[in-house]
């Protein structure tokens, strides 16, 4: 491939982006307005339009971008409100898809010059693929799911402070059944290891309490049972990925009495580990919080505006995908540990567990009250807190002309029920 063939493929590239930042817009739109898997879906693919009947536009209002901007405002096609962001949502997929493309397929189509390459990759260890150019060009679509999924839920928990089954569970059915079926998309190897670290510690140790702990740098089956090889490597990253968030969701319930991590944070993460394995859910799970401290800090002098967790989970993982040249080299070295790095991740999980323990008893002591103690008082619960909203005004529309209800707000006063009942 030469380079004006690769700079050509990579602009049409980007335009499907484009392209596909349009749908991705209408994603993030359409999803949040029902609850359900099918029924999200069936909202995506529905031409009914939200609010009703409007003359069509022109056009040029098809085109991404500048289309989208001309729309600005109010929409001819479905009377919406369209803001800036949209033209910005369907330029970055264009960028995301375009850069990926760029990193992931070099020009000479060989698999060991492409950014994912590594000593221990599936072109090392062993793959069922036979033709190196229809291998980059499979595995590339195979991470245009999960960028594609990352940028639905991340605008989505955006808007609404929740990640829907439709952000996440398809494309982890795609990372588990596409990667199984594949036989060579991971990243790292299930399992390696170096010795050196397990010599090492023997000098601290008996020597025959650790010599059954040494093994061969991976096990000789991953070359001849690629396709195992590979389930196991996505089922290991989403027990992993899903373990560690739901292991702060535990924490946080026992030292703090309340829920530190959302469900659907779970579940992305849970997706994520399908795609990159459970080695890079680790990193993702140390990397997000750097994240989330620079955008809290910015977010509190400007915004005053909370934030959710799961687009710095997305950022994080954008991040190990784009900068695996630079990241993983210097990170490997700790999961060649072996079976030290169970050992190690319990250990700091239980550090976390008793320095909150420790945090918690400190206030006590200091007096120190919490900003949430008010959940905690049992003469006024949140759910008492829902029904004085919903008897102060039963009826949202009252004295005003019907417009659509969000399912959110209809499920929080307790509502959807009675208002999917009556065909309203």
């Amino acid at each position: 491939m030469t380079l004006e063939t690769r700079w050509a493929i990579t602009a049409a590239i980007f335009v499907v982006g484009l392209l596909l930042g349009r749908l991705l817009n209408r994603c993030i739109m359409r999803i949040p307005e029902t609850v359900g898997l099918f029924k999200e879906f069936r909202q995506i693919v529905s031409r009914t339009p939200l609010q009703g009947q409007y003359p069509r536009g022109r056009w040029y209002h098809l085109l991404p971008v500048i289309g989208t901007l001309f729309l600005i405002g109010r929409s001819p096609f479905s009377g919406r409100r369209i803001t800036l962001r949209e033209p910005f949502v369907e330029l970055l997929n264009g960028f995301l898809l375009a850069s990926l493309f760029w990193l992931e397929i070099p020009a000479s189509l060989d698999v060991k010059a492409s950014s994912l390459a590594w000593p221990l990759g599936p072109e090392v260890v062993g793959g069922a693929w036979n033709s190196e150019w229809l291998f980059l060009i499979c595995r590339y679509l195979y991470h245009v799911v999960l960028v594609e999924a990352l940028v639905v839920g991340t605008f989505i928990d955006f808007d609404h402070y929740l990640l829907p089954d439709m952000t996440t569970l398809p494309a982890l059915v795609v990372g588990v059944v596409g990667g199984t079926l594949a036989g060579g998309f991971w990243m790292a190897p299930l399992w390696f290891q170096d010795n050196r670290a397990l010599d090492l510690l023997s000098l601290l140790l008996p020597f025959e309490s650790v010599e059954w702990l040494k093994g061969p740098i991976y096990p000789p089956w991953f070359s001849s049972s690629p396709h195992l090889h590979a389930f196991l490597n996505s089922l290991a990253g989403l027990i992993v990925g899903s373990g560690m968030i739901w292991t702060i969701r535990w924490i946080g319930f026992v030292t703090l009495k309340r829920e530190a991590m959302g469900f659907g944070d779970v579940i992305l993460m849970a997706m994520v580990g399908t795609f990159v394995g459970w080695q890079n859910c680790v990193i993702i799970f140390f990397l997000a919080p750097v994240f989330a401290i620079c955008v809290v800090i910015v977010s509190m002098a400007f915004f005053r505006r909370a934030i959710p967790y799961g687009p710095y989970l997305s950022l994080a993982t954008l991040t190990v995908l784009y900068g695996w040249p630079q990241i993983w080299p210097s990170l490997y070295r700790f999961f060649s540990h072996g079976p030290l790095i169970p050992a190690l991740l319990a250990i700091m999980a239980i550090l976390m567990l008793v320095l909150l323990w420790a945090m918690q008893i400190i206030k006590q002591i200091l007096g120190i009250k919490d900003d949430f103690e008010f959940e905690q008082i049992e003469l006024w619960t949140s759910s008492d807190q829902l029904l004085f909203e919903a008897g102060e005004k039963s009826n949202l529309q009252q004295g005003q002309w019907p417009t659509p209800q969000h399912p959110l707000t209809l499920a929080g006063r307790g509502q959807l029920s009675q208002h999917h009942w009556r065909g309203s």
